[in-house]
């Protein structure tokens, strides 16, 4: 049977059809006899062997490649019919019939969900707009000397890196029978970290020296919190100082300055500050 000219219902079934007449006339060549009982039963294997041999076509072959392939053949014989019409639906409804197969299956290159649920999970997380760690606003200032130390924007031009952990909360577990009780402490104080780089004139670095002498003088005196209190502000997501957005505000104190140079790295310098909170009733 040619693969264009086929009455059968549909390809597939034609091309197991005409395997169980290959198999049938095979067996006819062998099972013959010229009594006509022997002959019927003859007849009788010859049918279950070709339904056998059609059975085994169907096991091994999948429902979907059946389905295309009938779908090619009856697009080939439109084709060679002159119903160029027909065989752009059919080819249209082949496409279609794959496409949401494959759309609606979970698929393990979009971890385990279909292509079509993965696409949902990107158009909902496309329409949220993320904040990037990249962008934020830094604003520290103080009262020594009146603000005459202030420095907030460069603070905000040279900081590169802030980490902190805004809020602390401290407790302990107690046995109470055999079943755990937590114990709150209450809130444990903020440190904060900066990362900055600093001009030729080293300006940061007497900033920070200069609220450090105000805080611990050399003759061994300690001064008001009043004087060397550091008002940082960190608000995410932007890059200028609005009234929108998440923002954390404390008061702190200077508590470490590191500073690493070597001759071998020819990068730009960078100052490590640390801060940790005052009383965050002087806020």
């Amino acid at each position: 049977m040619s693969f264009y000219n086929y009455n059968a219902g549909s390809l597939f079934d034609s091309i197991t059809s005409e395997l169980g007449a290959k198999v049938s006339g095979a067996l006819g060549g062998v099972l013959k006899s010229d009594n006509p009982l022997i002959q019927k039963n003859l007849d009788a294997a010859r049918g279950i062997g070709m339904n056998a041999a059609m059975q085994a076509v169907n096991d091994h072959v999948p429902v979907d490649v059946q389905r295309y392939v009938n779908q090619g053949g009856a697009i080939a014989n439109a084709v060679q019919n002159g119903d160029f019409v027909s065989a752009g639906m059919e080819a249209f409804r082949a496409f279609q019939g794959m496409r949401g197969g494959f759309m609606h299956k979970a698929n393990p290159l979009f971890g385990g969900v279909s292509p079509h649920e993965a696409r949902k999970i990107s158009q909902r997380l496309g329409s949220q707009v993320l904040t990037r760690k990249n962008i934020f606003y830094l604003e520290i200032t103080s009262a020594l000397g009146y603000g005459a130390h202030n420095l907030p924007a460069k603070f905000n031009m040279f900081a590169t890196d802030v980490e902190y952990s805004p809020f602390i909360l401290s407790g302990d577990k107690q046995k109470v029978g055999g079943a755990p009780v937590d114990l709150t402490n209450g809130s444990e104080p903020v440190e904060l970290s900066i990362t900055t780089y600093d001009d030729d004139a080293g300006t940061l670095k007497r900033w920070f020296s200069s609220h450090h002498a105000a805080a611990s003088a050399k003759d061994g005196t300690i001064g008001e919190p009043g004087r060397y209190a550091i008002h940082i502000e960190v608000l995410h997501g932007y890059t200028q100082n609005r009234l929108v957005g998440y923002r954390d505000i404390g008061l702190f104190r200077p508590e470490n300055l590191s500073i690493s140079l070597s001759r071998h790295d020819d990068n730009m310098e960078e100052l490590q500050m640390s801060f940790t909170q005052l009383d965050p009733f002087m806020l």
